[in-house]
């Protein structure tokens, strides 16, 4: 049953008998424990006291043109009024299906493990990559023009003196990703090699191998050719029979990387290596997930 199929105010309740509003209230109570269960281990605090799911309200605090006042556990309404349903897990739903066709719920499902050391992802533990095609569209823009309307070129001073990429200013994207250069810039000579070779930002397109647009088609991923022994794709790392590829562990190991990494997540920055299809190159603007 979808929360809020058949919504009571206060007041409905008020009219029925005791016994039927203190079903609802457990209901409502069970409901609302379930939802916010998966995120309790990463932030305790985050249940709030708003009626919405701790999911949620990190949703509406990381994307300000979200009305808080007038969302709900069922739906998502933006300040100009449009809506957008949050459209809970159907059982039985594949993994696949999901990453072909995500809803705001399958958005936040896996919780994405901020920090350093994490463990190796599970089997499609990817926190992040499914992500709701209309969410991002209203967000960054739902056309190549909408998207590029909103497009600015942020220094990027790793890359040398004058070096700058496209990004949107959208949401605060570009702030956040100047941030992460001008504190990335301060970093010894040996960390900033992984990061001077932006190869990838904005680029109205679909992802390798799938009919669904890449997160670098809202100008809000950047990706960096890395050194060779860890510029690695879990794609390419497949193997003739169509194997799953084996995360590369080593990663663990890599301090420069480490360092990366957390100035990235300090600023709203997931990294696709923290997840089961890992591409190590790939970091992506998600303040929701941080």
């Amino acid at each position: 049953m979808r929360i809020g199929d058949s919504a009571c105010g206060t007041g409905a309740l008020a009219c029925r008998p005791i016994g039927y509003a203190m079903r609802m209230g457990t209901f409502f109570l069970v409901i609302a424990l379930a939802w916010g269960e998966p995120v309790a281990q990463v932030d305790p605090a985050g249940a709030g006291s708003s009626s919405l799911p701790a999911q949620l309200e990190r949703l509406v605090k990381a994307y300000p043109d979200l009305d808080a006042s007038r969302c709900t556990p069922d739906l998502l309404v933006w300040k100009d009024g449009t809506s957008m349903p949050i459209s809970p897990q159907v059982a039985g739903r594949t993994y696949d299906a999901q990453l072909a066709n995500a809803t705001i719920w399958d958005q936040l499902l896996f919780v994405y493990p901020k920090g350093w050391p994490f463990e190796i992802p599970g089997v499609n533990h990817d926190p992040g990559r499914l992500r709701c095609d209309a969410f991002f569209r209203k967000v960054y823009g739902a056309t190549a023009m909408d998207v590029e309307r909103q497009l600015v070129r942020v220094l990027w001073p790793p890359a040398g003196q004058g070096a700058s990429v496209p990004f949107s200013s959208a949401n605060g994207a570009a702030e956040a990703l100047r941030n992460v250069g001008e504190e990335l810039s301060t970093l010894a000579s040996e960390i900033q090699r992984y990061v001077n070779r932006p190869c990838g930002t904005y680029n109205w397109r679909t992802i390798a191998g799938a009919d669904r647009p890449s997160p670098h088609s809202f100008g809000i991923a950047i990706d960096f050719t890395l050194p060779k022994h860890i510029h690695r794709y879990w794609l390419w790392d497949r193997g003739k029979n169509g194997d799953e590829p084996v995360y590369p562990a080593e990663i663990l190991d890599d301090a420069a990387m480490r360092a990366i990494v957390e100035v990235f997540e300090k600023h709203g920055f997931i990294w696709g290596g923290k997840w089961y299809h890992y591409d190590l190159m790939h970091f992506e603007y998600r303040p929701e997930l941080l």
